[in-house]
């Protein structure tokens, strides 16, 4: 396997082998923000060819703050995957760590442009023109505001919220699952 990573004979220290590392980090980069952003894949217009909907909902996505959102959640959600790749291979914990913050995180930044624009695109697939134009309206009103400002705040506490609720859901279930639990284990055979 090219580009891996590999012991000496006697188990200790790592040694790089050679080539591989790119393709991994370009695969890598890719699949994480694929992930995070969930998007199909770059998609450009010139100004003219632009429908009144995509328009639209390029103002729709200034009025949300879709930029500072998403760099708001590049962080946070880089430190999921290091947390993931980390678990998996806990001896490069910290060359991970440092190829997401030095390398991914800033492609990412430098990208958000592009993610704001294919969000643009999508919504002008979900929505009219008329009816982004409301959507516009709404958020300009002091309501709409309050909304967006709040959504950061209400999504990370929900997000802690439905983890809780998940747990003590399945906690309750595996207790509910007592007596069958004890029926399952009773019909193994036994193993010496």
């Amino acid at each position: 396997m090219r580009g891996g990573l590999t012991t000496n004979r006697d188990g200790r220290g790592m040694k790089r082998r050679s080539g591989g590392w790119r393709k991994a980090g370009v695969a890598l980069a890719g699949a994480l923000f694929v992930a995070t952003f969930w998007v199909a894949g770059p998609q450009t217009l010139q100004a003219q060819e632009k429908s009144a909907a995509v328009l639209r909902a390029e103002q729709l996505m200034d009025l949300m703050r879709t930029e500072e959102l998403a760099q708001q959640i590049i962080g946070p959600t880089m430190d999921q995957v290091a947390a993931i790749f980390t678990h998996v291979n806990p001896e490069q914990g910290h060359l991970i760590k440092y190829l997401l913050k030095k390398h991914v995180v800033p492609e990412m930044e430098n990208r958000i442009p592009e993610f704001v624009g294919l969000s643009a695109r999508l919504y002008a697939e979900h929505f009219t023109a008329a009816e982004l134009e409301e959507m516009i309206a709404f958020y300009e009103t002091p309501l709409g505001q309050k909304m967006i400002a709040k959504l950061p705040v209400i999504q990370q506490q929900s997000a802690e919220l439905g983890g809780l609720w998940a747990e003590r859901v399945a906690v309750d279930a595996i207790e509910k699952l007592g007596p069958v639990i004890d029926e399952y284990e009773l019909q193994q055979p036994r193993r010496n």
